[in-house]
C-alpha cells in the first residue's frame, strides 16, 4: 500500500536559496528534553546544552548559514537562521538551479530546500547524540519557519527570542 504524499509546509512561492528565517522546532508530544525554567532562568540539561553547542557551531558544518539569535526552551528552540547564497555549495544559488543542473533520478531524491538541510542537521546531531548516551528523545516531524523580509520584523522576532525565557509562563508551548 503506497502511504499518501504528504504536503510540505515550506512556501511553494519561495526557493529558500538566500536570506533570513525564524525557525521554530519542537520536541514529541512537547516533551520537556532540553531543561527546566525557574524564577526566569533556564538551566539545560545534557542534551539542552548540546541542542545549544549545535545551534552556535552552526556554521562549522554549513557554511553557507549563520546563526543570527536563538533560545533553546525545554521543549523547542527558536532560531533566526541566515542562509547566505554566495556561500551555497558548488555555487549553486537556488534548488531550481540544482534540480536544472542534474540527472531526472537525481532530481526525484531531491526534496529539500536550504534551510530544511540545515535544520535537519540540527535534529539529526542531537537524536544521534541522545541515542549514543541512551537518551530516550524525539522531534515532532516538522519545523515552522517564517521568512524575515524587514529590519523591523527581524527587531520584533529578536526581541521575542531575547525574552522567551522571561515570559515561559505565558508561552504556547507551555504545557
Amino acid at each position: 500500500m503506497e502511504l499518501p504524499k504528504r504536503k510540505s509546509p515550506r512556501a511553494k512561492w519561495y526557493d529558500y536559496a538566500g536570506g533570513m528565517y525564524f525557525v521554530t522546532v519542537v520536541t514529541s508530544a512537547r516533551q520537556h528534553y532540553f531543561g527546566s525554567i525557574n524564577n526566569g532562568t533556564i538551566s539545560l540539561t545534557t542534551l539542552g546544552m548540546c541542542l545549544d553547542y549545535e545551534l552556535r557551531n552552526l556554521q562549522n558544518h554549513y557554511r553557507y548559514a549563520t546563526l543570527l539569535n536563538h533560545v533553546v526552551m525545554p521543549n523547542h528552540f527558536h532560531a533566526i537562521i541566515y542562509i547566505n547564497e554566495d556561500l551555497l555549495p558548488s555555487n549553486l544559488k537556488s534548488i531550481k538551479e540544482v534540480e536544472e543542473a542534474i540527472s531526472p533520478l537525481e532530481k526525484a531524491h531531491l526534496s529539500k530546500s536550504w534551510l530544511s538541510t540545515v535544520v535537519g542537521g540540527v535534529k539529526s546531531f542531537v537524536t544521534r547524540y541522545a541515542n549514543i548516551n541512551g537518551i530516550a528523545f524525539s522531534w515532532q516531524k516538522r519545523f515552522h519557519d517564517h521568512i524575515i523580509r524587514e529590519n523591523a520584523d527581524y527587531n520584533l522576532i529578536s526581541n521575542y527570542i531575547d525574552n522567551n525565557v522571561e515570559n515561559w509562563n505565558i508561552d504556547c508551548f507551555n504545557e
